[in-house]
């Protein structure tokens, strides 16, 4: 009985080096800046850290655990970043993080862009949560700007836009190592309903058209409907971007207003947007008499579509002393400008043109985008192919004649 004792502890102390062994063989398995660590007998994973000395001299270890090595080591970073943070980054503030990211980020981005940035900011982040440590920035948060942005009845299409704004700055502060992740990100944004369009039928272009005739920008309605460029584009037209001989004109810049309220034309921002379009008989003879009418005014140097003196024309000035006064004339809704754009876009997806070729006409960056904002057209178009694909099973082959 005794010696079988000591079989049976001698089993067990060996049994014992063996685990340790393992263990120690886990220890020098770990990867780099994955601190000490390795799998115990029993299959768990287990990670040491030590974060320096307290106060008093002693030394501060952690340790974590996890059932797979990813697991302890990403508890591990967490830990480094935490103890790893400066004071001075503890102490910084949503408010003058983000009023420093605006000034960051001014320079790299249109006007155009950073204005609503910095609206998004100063109107409706900084006065929720700007008081709020950055580095202690939570989902929880951001979940709460959204509902108080909803008190204060802040369209959902509004509240998405600032959670954009919000999401890139964030970002910003991840790539800088500043936080450790972006919380924004991972909160899933209100839902806003689509933005209704209001598109001309053919009637009702060819009223517009009619009441057009003798306006100073009756060639620019027509090259809108015809083209689907945008105002801003129409507005940066110079006839060189026009070629009346292969009959098609080149989207090159689009003008906006600056920083100082001054209208001034930029390149497109995206390649698709540059594009080239090919314009109608229709449109070119249109174009062909207004540019007669420029010349005659000595605005050969000028842009397409200008004022009187010669320069860029407002928004608003031409909306308020041409194109509303036409569909008042023409009894048709008050739509907006751009609402040209959607006709265009509309009445070629009616005709049967193909998505892609309207996309690349638009100069949207994908397909995806054309049939998101148009899906209210491609579902009676669906009736059509609906309708057609009827005609196709139920139709009868001729009877074969016999010889």
């Amino acid at each position: 009985m005794l010696t079988k004792a000591k079989s049976i502890s001698g089993l067990e102390q060996t049994e014992g080096k063996c685990i340790m062994k393992k263990e120690k063989q886990n220890r020098r398995r770990r990867g780099r800046g994955e601190g000490g660590i390795y799998q115990r007998g029993d299959g768990r994973w287990v990670g040491c850290v030590s974060l320096g000395c307290s106060v008093e001299g002693k030394r501060k270890r952690r340790v974590v655990y996890g059932a797979t090595k990813q697991e302890v080591a990403t508890k591990l970073r967490k830990l480094y970043d935490a103890a790893s943070l400066p004071r001075e980054l503890a102490r910084i503030t949503l408010e003058s993080y983000l009023t420093r990211w605006l000034d960051l980020v001014k320079p790299t981005v249109e006007f155009g862009t950073y204005r609503p940035y910095k609206h998004h900011v100063n109107n409706h982040i900084v006065p929720i949560i700007g008081t709020l440590k950055l580095v202690e920035l939570k989902r929880f948060h951001v979940e709460e700007l959204y509902a108080a942005l909803t008190k204060k009845a802040v369209s959902a299409a509004m509240q998405r836009k600032i959670g954009t704004t919000l999401t890139i700055a964030l970002g910003a502060a991840v790539d800088k190592e500043m936080i450790a992740f972006n919380p924004a990100s991972r909160v899933r944004k209100p839902k806003a309903a689509k933005p209704e369009i209001h598109p001309l039928d053919p009637d009702q272009v060819a009223a517009f058209l009619s009441e057009a005739k003798e306006d100073r920008f009756y060639a620019f309605y027509v090259m809108a409907v015809d083209t689907g460029m945008r105002p801003g584009e129409l507005f940066a037209l110079r006839w060189s971007d026009i070629d009346f001989d292969a009959g098609r004109v080149t989207v090159k810049r689009s003008v906006a207003p600056n920083e100082w309220g001054q209208l001034e034309a930029k390149d497109v921002k995206t390649q698709k947007g540059r594009r080239q379009i090919r314009l109608s008989a229709f449109t070119l003879a249109a174009l062909q008499d207004h540019r007669k009418k420029m010349l005659a005014e000595g605005h050969a140097a000028a842009p397409v579509f200008c004022n009187t003196a010669g320069h860029y024309i407002h928004l608003k000035d031409l909306h308020r002393h041409s194109f509303k006064p036409i569909l008042k004339r023409a009894g048709l809704a008050d739509v907006r400008l751009y609402d040209l754009r959607h006709t265009c876009a509309t009445l070629l997806l009616l005709a049967g043109e193909n998505v892609k070729v309207v996309s690349e006409r638009l100069g949207h960056s994908t397909t995806v985008m054309t049939l998101d904002v148009y899906s209210h057209v491609l579902e009676g178009m669906q009736e059509q192919a609906a309708s057609k694909m009827e005609k196709i099973l139920t139709h009868r082959p001729r009877k074969a004649a016999h010889a």
